[in-house]
């Protein structure tokens, strides 16, 4: 019995051990804790990312129901702009709801990429979304626009067009047949080591070079990308034509001096003389010569080209210079997509009402400009087309 009890006393002293250790263990840790609380070095559970639709969503919505301004801050379209493009996408069916992410998600994230410049950990950050997530769907959004959104409304025009812009207006009426203007636009370009020798411009800047015709009421009618930066304007201008690149029997583009000379509808500024339009400040038009004021009237409606791309770079800075992770089948559709969005808003502005009202009496003269066009210019080359415009001013 004495045997049985010193045991269970020996037994009670143990358990009495153990337990003081185990608190002093446990309150060892908690202090430990406290201390690094205190400091500020509690880590804290890191939380990954993933996939939230849930929050992804709530977020967008935020910015739906938020400012005006800074939704279109974010996204480059107004509120009716972008409801525009998501009906087209979903009546469509090119881009289509997924089992996370609706129509209307997928273009805020190409358009929030494409209209600020920024990475897809950027947006990511932003707007919960993995990089994963966001690669996947930026790629599969720019499909459907450069191939989709640009063949439907970047468009060709036709045998009978004629410009408003030209035929209606005094000052340009001479120019009489001219549908717009066409250019190389250079667009900064990430390039791997290997390819940079053929993507440097004159400048020594790498650059894809963009072939662009554009009529008077600032829209696309045709764009050839992904040339290198090294290549000519005039080899350009050869490879869109081999391409689909068409000019309508009795009209013709202008172009600068760097195209070709004496190409069928195409009309380029008499070469020796003054064309840019600082060489003509302070300068009395009645006393310019004709081939000086032909050049004069050329430089000024040329210009378009110039102006479109300045507006679409400074919508869209994607186009001065894109990143890294985007790679050169990327960079050019992108400019598709970028065109594509483009004619998409101005054409929604004229079927709005925007684009002005023509009266019975200028789509008469309209008529008569395309008769007189398709007489006077037919199949002829840039040089005797030049020559007749700058003889009736």
């Amino acid at each position: 019995m004495d045997a049985l009890q010193r045991q269970d006393g020996a037994n009670s002293v143990q358990t009495a051990a153990e337990e003081q250790a185990k608190k002093m263990i446990l309150d060892g840790i908690l202090q430990y804790a406290i201390e690094l609380e205190v400091a500020g070095c509690l880590r804290k559970p890191r939380i990954s990312l993933g996939n939230h639709p849930v929050t992804c969503r709530t977020l967008m919505e935020d910015v739906l129901d938020g400012p005006d301004t800074v939704f279109l801050d974010l996204f480059k379209l107004d509120r009716t702009q972008f409801g525009a493009l998501s009906k087209w996408a979903e009546d469509t069916g090119t881009i289509q709801d997924g089992k996370n992410y609706t129509v209307w998600q997928k273009l805020m994230i190409f358009l929030h990429v494409v209209g600020n410049h920024v990475s897809y950990r950027n947006v990511s950050n932003r707007f919960k979304i993995s990089i994963g997530s966001i690669h996947q769907i930026f790629n599969q959004v720019l499909v459907a626009l450069a191939h989709h959104l640009y063949d439907e409304f970047v468009t060709q025009p036709g045998p009978e067009y004629v410009s408003e812009y030209v035929e209606l207006n005094p000052r340009y009426s001479q120019f009489n047949g001219c549908i717009g203007a066409v250019d190389g636009a250079h667009i900064p370009a990430f390039v791997p080591p290997e390819r940079q020798h053929v993507c440097r411009n004159r400048k020594g800047e790498l650059t894809q070079n963009v072939f662009a015709a554009v009529k008077f009421d600032l829209t696309f009618t045709y764009v050839l990308a992904g040339a290198a930066g090294s290549m000519k304007d005039a080899q350009l201008f050869k490879e869109a034509l081999c391409d689909e690149f068409e000019i309508p029997t009795g009209r013709f583009y202008l172009g600068d001096g760097g195209f070709e000379q004496n190409a069928r509808g195409l009309v380029v500024p008499y070469e020796g003389e003054r064309y840019h339009l600082r060489d003509f400040e302070g300068v009395d038009i009645e006393s310019l010569s004709m081939k000086d004021r032909f050049n004069r009237h050329h430089a000024e409606m040329r210009c378009i080209v110039e102006r479109v791309f300045g507006i679409l770079k400074e919508v869209f800075p994607v186009l001065k210079g894109p990143a890294m992770e985007l790679n050169w089948d990327q960079q050019r559709c992108i400019v598709y997509a970028l065109v594509g969005i483009w004619n998409f808003v101005r054409k929604q502005r004229m079927a709005e009402g925007q684009g002005g009202h023509i009266s019975d009496a200028d789509e008469l003269r309209l008529v008569l400009a395309a008769q007189k066009a398709d007489s006077r210019i037919g199949d002829k080359k840039g040089r005797e087309i030049r020559d007749l415009v700058a003889l009736a001013m």
